[in-house]
């Protein structure tokens, strides 16, 4: 079968014509999404958002991180969220801190097998230490 040039113009304009049909669709879609999440949400989403991303900046502002680790309190798993420290570490400084009681000072952790002037200068605004049992929280800065 011989198609005619006509017949192959006619093909390209209704697979176009399908292709916008189906954007267009596509676009009524995100809108309807768009507008049912306004009626949800009023104040908008990203409300929440910029005041988490105002808080980090403050933080950051401070020299903090975005989570602040009590070394007198926490367990193995938040220990090792700090840098440079690894679970045998972490475990080796809640063995010193059952043993010899709360850290008073960053100095403490040098006490601590494995820990280094290293380790004390990359705890710097990551990590608080609290003197008393719902008590103020101090910063670790390294030059108490």
């Amino acid at each position: 079968m011989i198609l005619s040039r006509n017949s192959d113009l006619d093909d390209d304009r209704y697979r176009n014509s399908h292709r916008w049909f189906a954007g267009l669709i596509f676009l009524v879609i995100v809108y309807q999404l768009y507008a049912l999440h306004e009626q949800q949400h009023p104040q908008g989403g990203g409300i929440r958002f910029r005041q988490t991303i105002g808080r980090y900046n403050e933080r950051r502002e401070q020299g903090r991180g975005l989570i602040d680790i009590d070394l007198n309190s926490a367990d193995e798993h938040e220990l090792t969220l700090l840098p440079n420290v690894g679970p045998v570490l972490a475990k080796r400084i809640i063995r010193y801190r059952s043993k010899h009681g709360k850290f008073h000072d960053i100095t403490d952790l040098l006490a601590v097998s494995g820990v280094g002037a290293k380790t004390v200068q990359s705890l710097q605004g990551l990590a608080v230490i609290t003197v008393e049992p719902g008590g103020k929280e101090s910063l670790v800065t390294g030059c108490e």
